[in-house]
């Protein structure tokens, strides 16, 4: 886990930066803040998905991070190849 500390370190960074500027600063930017959602079953699903999704990348980052000693982003990427938890049945789970 000692070894682990700095891809760990380096994937928190990449997640701040790259992902949450795509889905959270730009449009925000954009569309000059974020209106509040409508109450209703759409909302809730729509956020059931969006957890799901969020935890899918999540796993994926921490296996990049402790297994592959990398992170997810091309400039950094794994030393090892990682075929545990989703990549055991997918090759890259993130994209689905």
């Amino acid at each position: 886990m000692t070894r682990a500390v700095g891809p760990i370190l380096k994937t928190i960074l990449f997640t701040i930066l790259v992902p949450g500027s795509v889905l959270v600063l730009i449009p925000q930017r954009l569309l000059g803040g974020f209106p509040r959602p409508a109450d209703g079953h759409l909302t809730w699903l729509g956020g059931l998905i969006i957890l799901l999704g969020a935890s899918i990348y999540f796993r994926c980052a921490w296996e990049f991070a402790v297994r592959g000693l990398g992170t997810p982003a091309p400039i950094a990427p794994t030393k090892f190849l990682v075929t545990t938890a989703l990549h055991r049945y997918v090759r890259n789970p993130m994209y689905i």
